[in-house]
């Protein structure tokens, strides 16, 4: 969150800390596309932090220093900087929860816990809406927060249940479920009822190409009167090769070996 309020001022003596973490990595080996995202933003929240003039420390899973569990950086780091006080965010998984409240207690400077400031959801919510039920089901807890705050109630989004819970979004498990926007279309819509009316431009486009106008070749173009990059424009990438090189990565990374030990100290 780089609206946090620990942000709004640049000191000299704090130097903010991100890490990558095997211990997280190897935990979740179903979600490797959320992993990525994850480091993505916060690879992203880094580079902002620097440009407005924080001191940023951040460790990236193959760097040779990153010790891979958080309680071996965190030493390293703190001996590093000769820290004189430790401060973090209150974390949303409890089991880093519980090892930072472990590490704090076994701390030898003075560690204190700060409020990650949610947007949508104070620490406590779940517990206190769990409370009041015999069962614990996260997908009650996520349509409490969808209507409490009016977001994803589209119906057509959301028919059922969420995307994420029902594994059909664009974070399905396993990894290598990626999803195919013509081969839906193509299946559950074969005429192309939905695109001539939502596209107009594609109204007159012949249903053999309905869903993907751009694989008609120049003289089908004409004679339907739609010319792919005047009345519609060509695809962004090709899907087929996006998913042939994001398989690649997800399994680079799934199988990628771990570091366990530093073979650098920090500098």
């Amino acid at each position: 969150n780089p609206q946090h309020s620990w942000f709004r001022e640049t000191r000299d003596d704090v130097v903010y800390v991100l890490m990558e973490l095997r211990q997280e990595t190897d935990y979740v080996l179903h979600h490797a596309q959320k992993i990525i995202a994850i480091f993505a933003a916060m690879r992203d929240l880094a580079d902002q932090l620097q440009k407005a003039g924080h001191r940023v420390h951040y460790l990236e899973i193959d760097d040779p220093r990153n010790q891979a569990t958080l309680p071996a950086n965190l030493d390293a780091l703190i001996a590093h900087y000769r820290a004189r006080w430790f401060e973090y965010q209150a974390p949303d998984e409890w089991r880093l929860d519980a090892q930072l409240a472990d590490y704090a207690r076994q701390a030898f400077i003075p560690c204190r816990m700060a409020d990650s400031e949610h947007v949508y959801t104070a620490r406590n919510e779940a517990a206190q809406i769990f409370a009041k039920r015999r069962s614990w089901v996260m997908d009650y807890f996520y349509r409490h927060m969808r209507a409490q705050h009016r977001v994803l109630m589209d119906l057509a989004a959301n028919n059922g249940r969420g995307q994420w819970t029902a594994s059909t979004g664009c974070d399905a498990q396993p990894y290598f479920r990626i999803f195919n926007p013509i081969t839906q279309s193509e299946r559950f819509d074969a005429g192309g009822k939905f695109i001539r009316r939502y596209l107009p431009q594609l109204a007159a486009c012949d249903s053999a190409f309905i869903h993907a106008p751009w694989r008609m070749d120049a003289a089908q173009q004409r004679r339907s009167g739609i010319i792919i990059g005047r009345d519609y424009p060509p695809p962004i990438v090709d899907h087929a090769q996006a998913r042939q090189v994001t398989l690649e990565r997800y399994t680079a990374t799934k199988s990628a070996p771990c570091n366990t030990k530093a073979t650098h100290p920090f500098r």
